[in-house]
């Protein structure tokens, strides 16, 4: 009998989940969606002083509107995202920037003629009629135009030396091209590359799945947790799943090659294979692999271009080198910030009845907010519990020689020293003490060309007979703590020299694939952890904010409560930590928070949007036809 009342009050609250989850899914209000926002290109704007004009407008307290609706902290892209989007809606925004640039990981700098894309390196599903693609067009009003990256976007190179071997990765066939090659590369693993193939179609709907877990009322998520509806819409929380990315593909197959193609994307979201979630793994694949890859034409500071304009149309400002002390706090709800301008003692505390912060979960919990406020919150105990990415090193690598005339092509390379999908770089480098790492090989680089993938870098002259390089890999943050807190350009002759040699060591990976370059290098500079953290306003050296490790996401209830709306009155999230790693889910999740803080299902709005352009584009079409 209370088995029967038990199953009968779970149907009840099923049934209410759901009735509520159509609601908030269809309900209607105004949307800053209501019509579509694409204008045609304005002109590039080529000159670096007009372009600064935008991008780096110092913080003054004169700058300042006098009144704002919302501060947002940091500008990197979900900052600036959601700032469009709530000026679309009416919004006056304020985003403040630490960094001498808006941009985030989008910014771009130039060195002796050569300009360098630290962040963005490609981007996936923005082919012409995709979703994401309109997405992208309503939230920059079309002022952001993508060229699509060479039919095999990836280049996998494993092995030094006559043991070198190179795997491409190639778009198309409804994302079965790829599948087709490895067949073709590996003959006797039919069968595992379908099961593998068959996994990552199963997790093609989760981005969906995970949104709407994190938008709709936390009740509301806490219903489809505790009744088991969430898995009829998800595999992601089942058991199969609650396994590592190379648990998951070392099922399938011993072949150490195709294991190792299986992960090869390991570092695009910042987490080793025998530590990553696999379903979000698998989104990360599932990106590219139907429509391939794109850049930003014009390169990745065409972001800020495109977004602070609309901002500043609706009377909003972006404004950079104003450093958050801390957000004010009434004793009910935030109600500000207090900001420094740059390195000055002038401090000012500015009012606002919402704050966003995209300066990562970290930051706002453990610096930004009073202590006494953040150790109430559920988000306190979490980015200690989840732990950051792990960090990076980069080079920045200037050629005095063409893209052409060095085969340089619109790709990434990851560049592998053994196939044993990038385990070695753990065990065998980052999890060795310092010094004894210093004496090893690096054994993993990712490689691409920034000037092969911008169309507009061959219009401009000056750049007629020059060509960029950047490359990267992961450290650990320990390595550098001990210099940490010391002036940007006087960490000492060690730190130097703990630079150059992992440089190097980078530097050799890359001459193994590409040593056509070696004798035209120009300029190279390398950025440790440190940099990071100067520039970006991280704490660890970290790219891609929290790490992708199985604790974040196995748990559906630990997921849902990570959501844009903080518990904290008045206050938001913004930014990578809201979703998921790289600048796409940073993306998605700056949405996610216009979603929030206006209460409404944007998603739904830009769907119905991009149904309806898709429409009028197919008549347009039809009629010429005739």
């Amino acid at each position: 009998m209370e088995l029967e009342i038990l199953e009968i009050l779970s149907g009840v609250l099923a049934t209410f989940a759901l009735l509520n989850l159509v609601y908030w899914l269809f309900h209607r209000r105004s949307s800053p969606f209501a019509y579509d926002g694409r204008k045609k290109r304005e002109p590039y704007i080529t000159n670096q002083k007009k372009r600064n004009e935008v991008l780096k407008q110092q913080f003054s307290i004169e700058k300042v509107p006098q009144i704002v609706d919302v501060i947002i902290i940091g500008a990197g892209v979900g900052g600036l995202v959601t700032g469009s989007i709530l000026a679309r809606a009416g919004k006056k925004v304020l985003i403040l920037e630490q960094h001498d640039q808006a941009g985030g990981g989008t910014h771009t700098f130039i060195e002796k003629g050569y300009e360098f894309d630290p962040g963005v390196h490609y981007i996936g599903e923005l082919e012409e009629g995709t979703f994401f693609r309109n997405m992208f067009d309503q939230v920059t009003e079309g002022q952001l135009e993508w060229a699509l990256l060479d039919k095999n976007y990836d280049r996998v190179s494993i092995g030094v030396g006559d043991e070198k071997r190179h795997f491409e990765v190639p778009r198309g066939e409804d994302g079965n091209a790829w599948k087709k090659l490895l067949k073709k590369q590996f003959p006797d693993e039919h069968e595992a590359i379908d099961k593998y193939f068959n996994k990552l179609d199963e997790h093609r709907p989760n981005v969906w799945v995970g949104g709407i877990l994190k938008l709709v009322p936390l009740w509301l998520s806490w219903i489809l947790i505790k009744t088991g509806i969430i898995h009829l819409m998800t595999t992601s929380f089942t058991s199969q799943y609650q396994k590592s990315a190379l648990d998951v593909v070392s099922e399938l197959t011993q072949n150490q090659d195709l294991k190792t193609m299986m992960t090869y994307l390991w570092l695009d979201i910042g987490t080793r294979p025998s530590r990553a979630h696999f379903p979000i793994y698998s989104m990360i694949i599932n990106h590219y692999r139907i429509g391939g890859a794109s850049y930003p034409v014009g390169g990745a500071s065409e972001f800020g271009m495109s977004l602070i304009p609309i901002i500043e149309r609706a009377g909003g400002r972006v404004l950079v080198r104003a450093s958050i002390e801390e957000i004010l706090h009434n004793g009910k709800r935030v109600s500000g910030v207090r900001v420094r301008k740059g390195a000055t003692d002038l401090v000012y505390e500015l009012n606002a009845p919402i704050i966003i912060s995209s300066a990562g979960m970290y930051n706002t919990f453990n610096k930004l907010l009073p202590k006494h406020v953040a150790s109430k919150s559920i988000y306190y105990p979490l980015a200690d519990y989840i732990q950051p990415s792990f960090a990076t090193i980069q080079g920045f690598i200037g050629m005095n020689a063409s893209n052409e005339e060095l085969n340089l092509k619109a790709e990434n390379v990851f560049a592998y020293v053994k196939n044993d999908c990038g385990e070695s770089h753990h065990t065998e480098f980052m999890d060795l003490p310092r010094e004894e790492a210093l004496q090893k090989r690096i054994p993993m680089v990712f490689i691409a060309s920034p000037s092969a993938k911008n169309p507009m870098w061959s219009k401009d002259p000056e750049r007629k007979n020059k060509s960029t390089m950047t490359i990267f890999t992961g450290v650990p943050w320990e390595w550098f703590k001990e210099f940490d807190g010391s002036a940007l350009h006087k960490r000492g002759d060690e730190y130097e020299e703990i630079k150059a040699r992992l440089g190097q060591s980078m530097l050799d990976l890359v001459l193994e694939v590409y040593p056509q370059i070696e004798h035209h290098i120009d300029y190279i500079e390398y950025s440790t952890p440190l940099t990071n953290n100067h520039y970006l306003g991280v704490n660890f050296g970290e790219t891609y904010g929290l790490s992708c490790n199985r604790e974040r996401f196995n748990d559906p209830w630990l997921w849902s409560q990570m959501r844009p709306k903080a518990d904290i009155p008045g206050l938001y999230l913004s930014g990578q930590d809201n979703f998921g790693p790289g600048l796409m889910p940073g993306v998605y999740g700056g949405v996610m928070t216009a979603c929030s803080v206006l209460d409404r299902n944007l998603f739904i709005d830009l769907l119905l949007l991009h149904f309806n352009t898709k429409k009028k584009k197919q008549q347009s079409t039809k009629a010429k036809g005739l």
